[in-house]
């Protein structure tokens, strides 16, 4: 019962508020009392979570979401309803009065018509008493996104009002909302009813419990209905001029003449939905001949995933996960959910579960590699110049500890534990810096994939003792019948870009050691082995038949230095400059001209311009691998992964430099050809986009391809690339491409990877599916046209 009381001290407290928020969402006074029912019930399920001194804003994301669900269904049936909204009578002031009741209509009317990320938005800042912060964290979005949402939808009001449009943010803040049916003490009554009915109808309480319930139930429905209708009765007998609602006038409903009765919480029906809405053809094609011995793609960085709305009421299933952040196109006519089914929230969880149990299980299964390690090595694989092949230690290490982490697993699992206890007596200077014989050595990739690890790690632990999950004793949730269900998974992270010090954590001083031998490791590779301006996989040196420096490693490189740079360890950013230059002369020479259309969220070639779309024409111009690489002709020509891989690149340098003060002078002359370098890659992506496969490279590291793009998405804050939703095309796939036949029930792999393939891809289709890359503190504009129209 402290979760019914907890609740029940929500609605004492927050009634007001809740109520002028789910008004403003619905426009119409008995939705927003139906809505407030179902979100108190959602509460009281997730009480373990809300925190106990402001719940405010864990309160109001709640009604936000299920406004979100509310909208949705009632657009099926008909258009939004609108109640009369009008000012309180003003004495010897008519004109005044009309002229604000209409304009509170106004802007009623125009609210509902906004996209619904940016009302929410507007109304959680605007209406709801919430700062931009406190908003952004309880939507799970990162505060650059949030206020983006707010810019553009207030642009798009002042469009609608047109000459009403000086002074919105005051009118806003005041603005009118009908009052609760009955006033608002009844309603607090009512809503405290209805929710002691649903938790008694959820059958929480114990036998004899549940009959107290009952009692209470009727006791306070009986009470609600006097007090309803006492209230009804009283403001009826008032003066014609009905006495308003904190700053708005009543609407003329009148008097509800039934009781309000306890949702429903019986399971519905599980509906048809066992097809997806048009889902892309399984990729079976044959595979290409593996290009020799080209280093393993180890992963991305992290990043928040979605937050879906809350489903309708039912039992609680078997696994109790926390809810995703909710993550929706800011400026359109429809939500993911639309296209890509309400239930993919669970297709994902499932299919992410399954991938995390299946990875697990590939620890220790190679009899010649230490039992720390992961995957099985092939047999017999050549190595270069007959040289024994490196089996990757470290990445086979790193990379899964990064998947699991950034899936939401715990770190004191022993799977983790192991592969973390391993890593800190392994890798050493000796290995990473200096190759020496006895010595687990490295590569580019393992150096930028440690740093990965480690900072998903901590985050991992953090995120688990923010939930009060640290201790694995206390990791299960109640379900409708009172029984523990255990908590698999943490989730992902939701609140947002954070930096060490945001985060609270401290890192263990092997764990400081260990980043500090991968940055020293990534500067000597970059300072004394190539030259070049970038990173190679591994080879000291250049030779006859070694590949020279390429986008791919470089990628690799700088998600590794970003990293170093959140966990607060340092290196010389001067080297960046030179990176910058490398990829400029990798780029395209020229291209075909995409006009396309940025959707403005920060200054673009360092001028300030008003926020909303501006076309823009771009040449489409991407990158290959390695333009002079003795591999394979594939990698001298450009194609989709290391288009992505090298734009990620440059918004990762640019964000990097652009505040530096050491670098400032030498970035303000570099700056605008980024913009246009980021640009004009973004419209290759366009230009060539596909999700069924690595554009221009078929099925050559097609996972990899998808994590890129993961990577370029969360990065750059891109939700579409041409009217291409890139995670529901993509998870769509993997959902679809997921192995379960028993024994690898769970594991991603067609086979196109170096090997151990099945590893390597199933940690880039977790950290796709779970949005794991972590943005960046100042997005670049973001491309959403495509091929002249908007």
């Amino acid at each position: 019962m402290d979760a019914l009381r907890f609740v029940e001290g929500c609605i004492e407290r927050y009634a007001e508020q809740a109520w002028r928020t789910a008004y403003v969402m619905l426009s119409n006074a008995a939705d927003a009392d139906d809505l407030l029912q179902q979100a108190f019930l959602v509460a009281w399920r997730k009480a373990a979570q809300a925190p106990r001194d402001d719940a405010w804003p864990w309160l109001a994301a709640i009604i936000a979401n299920e406004a979100r669900n509310f909208r949705r269904k009632r657009s099926r049936r008909s258009g939004p309803g609108l109640d009369s909204v009008s000012e309180p009578a003003m004495e010897n002031e008519p004109d005044k009065q009309l002229q604000r009741a209409e304009l509170a209509a106004l802007v009623h009317v125009c609210l509902a018509e906004l996209g619904e990320d940016q009302r929410i938005a507007i109304v959680l800042t605007h209406l709801s008493g919430l700062s931009q912060t406190q908003a952004a964290e309880a939507l799970g979005v990162p505060l650059n996104t949030l206020k983006a949402r707010v810019r553009r939808g207030l642009d798009s009001l002042r469009a609608a009002l047109g000459k009403n449009a000086p002074g919105l943010e005051g009118t806003l803040k005041s603005l009118p909302v009908a009052p609760p049916i009955g006033g608002l003490i009844a309603a607090k009554a009512a809503w405290t009813a209805s929710l002691a009915g649903n938790v008694a109808v959820a059958g929480t309480a114990t036998a004899a419990g549940a009959t107290v319930s009952a009692k209470l139930l009727v006791a306070a429905s009986v009470t609600a209905l006097i007090l309803m209708a006492g209230f009804a009765g009283y403001e009826m007998s008032q003066s014609k001029s009905p006495k308003p609602y904190v700053a708005a006038a009543p609407s003329d409903e009148p008097a509800p003449s039934r009781p309000k009765q306890p949702l429903k919480t019986e399971p519905a029906p599980t509906p048809a939905i066992s097809q997806p809405k048009p889902v892309p053809e399984r990729i079976a094609e044959p595979i290409p001949s593996k290009p020799g011995p080209t280093p393993p793609k180890p992963e991305p960085d992290p990043a928040p995933p979605p937050r879906q709305p809350d489903p309708e009421p039912q039992p609680a299933p078997p696994v109790y996960r926390p809810e995703p952040a909710p993550d929706h196109r800011a400026d359109d006519e429809y939500s993911r959910e639309d296209i890509f089914e309400v239930s993919s929230k669970d297709r994902v969880e499932d299919a992410v579960d399954m991938g995390c149990d299946w990875l697990k299980k590939q620890q220790g299964i190679d009899p010649d590699d230490p039992k720390a390690v992961f995957g099985k090595f092939p047999e017999e694989l050549p190595g270069y110049a007959a040289a024994p092949p490196h089996r990757y230690l470290i990445g086979r290490t790193a990379f899964p500890v990064l998947a699991l982490c950034r899936a939401g697993c715990f770190v004191d699992e022993k799977e983790i534990d192991l592969a973390m206890k391993w890593l800190r007596e392994n890798y050493t200077e000796q290995g990473a810096l200096r190759t020496e014989q006895r010595f687990v050595r490295s590569t580019t990739y393992e150096d930028a994939t440690l740093l990965l690890a480690v900072e998903a790690y901590y985050i991992s632990a953090w995120e688990a003792k923010e939930r009060k999950l640290e201790n694995p004793a206390k990791r299960f949730e109640m379900d409708a019948e009172g029984n523990k269900v255990p908590i698999k998974r943490w989730g992902t992270e939701d609140k947002g870009v954070k930096k060490k010090k945001d985060r609270n954590f401290k890192l263990d001083k092997k764990d400081q050691k260990l980043c500090e031998i991968a940055v020293k490791a990534l500067e000597a590779r970059f300072r004394k082995a190539y030259g070049g301006g970038g990173w190679r996989y591994d080879k000291e040196g250049k030779g006859e038949s070694d590949p020279l420096v390429d986008v791919s490693a470089t990628q690799y490189a700088i998600l590794g230095l970003k990293a170093a740079t959140r966990l607060g360890i340092k290196y010389d950013k001067k080297l960046l400059v030179e990176v910058f230059r490398f990829l400029r002369g990798q780029q395209d020479k020229d291209g075909p001209v995409v006009e396309a259309t940025w959707t403005l969220t920060s200054d673009f070639d360092g001028q300030q311009e008003p926020a909303g779309k501006a076309p823009r024409k771009f040449r489409a111009r991407g990158w290959g691998y390695c333009r002079e690489s003795n591999h394979q002709p594939l990698d001298k020509t450009t194609y989709g992964s290391m288009t992505a891989a090298a734009v990620n690149a440059l918004i990762l340098i640019r964000d990097e430099l652009v505040e530096d003060p050491a670098q400032k002078k030498t970035w303000e002359k570099l700056d605008k050809d980024c913009n246009q370098m980021i640009g004009d890659g973004l419209a290759w992506m366009i230009q060539n986009w596909s999700m069924k496969e690595n554009p221009s490279a078929g099925m050559y590291r097609y996972y990899y391809y998808l994590c890129a793009v993961e990577r370029l998405g969360m990065l750059g804050s891109i939700d579409d690339f041409g009217g291409h939703d890139w995670y529901i095309e993509g998870a769509e796939l993997l959902l679809e491409q997921q192995t379960r036949d028993g024994e690898n029930d769970g594991m991603w792999d067609i086979q196109n990877e170096i090997d151990p393939s099945d590893l390597y891809n199933t940690c880039y289709a977790l950290l796709f599916l779970q949005r794991a890359t972590s943005g960046v503190d100042r997005p670049i504009p973001v491309l959403t046209g495509g091929d002249g129209e908007d």
